[in-house]
């Protein structure tokens, strides 16, 4: 996994793919999970009237969507810390419906296992933020979608949480 600073939260991510997995530079990789790394979701506030987020995440967006696009992709998200900020981001790419199939915001444990699967017992041996759950949010982001890649984002918010272990 990467670890990603999302603004002021410490996140890990994680993608898997059911058919050639998207790497972040628009390329494909046969048959294994792929781990990408977001840098920044949130910057500098922008002026009224204009996207929400900072050029260099709208230019990140519209490069995943160009590359979902290309290689016939559909994606889902299942975003615990970053509350649907990245479904957001991709979802501001105009023609981004052709490749996004939907996200979901899974902030609770219980939401977790309500929307997408989680088996609670999974989060009680590992911890919300931990590898094993964040694939288990992959896997039932793709089980409960019609997506062929899903991204997956747990951690802990805020400048006061978080640990060595648990970043």
């Amino acid at each position: 996994g990467a670890a990603a600073v999302v603004g002021d939260i410490s996140a890990s991510v994680w993608a898997s793919v059911m058919q050639s997995p998207l790497l972040a530079d628009g390329s494909t990789a046969a048959g294994s999970a792929v781990t990408l790394g977001m840098t920044r979701i949130l910057g500098e506030p922008r002026p009224f009237g204009r996207s929400m987020f900072p050029q260099d995440i709208e230019t990140l967006a519209l490069a995943v969507v160009q590359a979902a696009l290309r290689n016939g992709v559909v994606i889902a998200t299942a975003e615990s810390c970053t509350g649907g900020l990245v479904a957001g981001a991709l979802t501001g790419v105009a023609g981004s419906s052709a490749v996004v199939d939907r996200g979901f915001v899974t902030y609770s444990n219980a939401s977790k296992s309500e929307l997408i699967g989680v088996p609670a017992e999974l989060i009680q041996t590992h911890g919300a933020v931990s590898e094993d759950v964040a694939r288990a949010m992959v896997e039932g982001a793709l089980q409960h979608s019609r997506a062929t890649l899903a991204v997956s984002i747990t951690g802990i918010a805020g400048p006061g949480g978080g640990s060595e272990a648990k970043p």
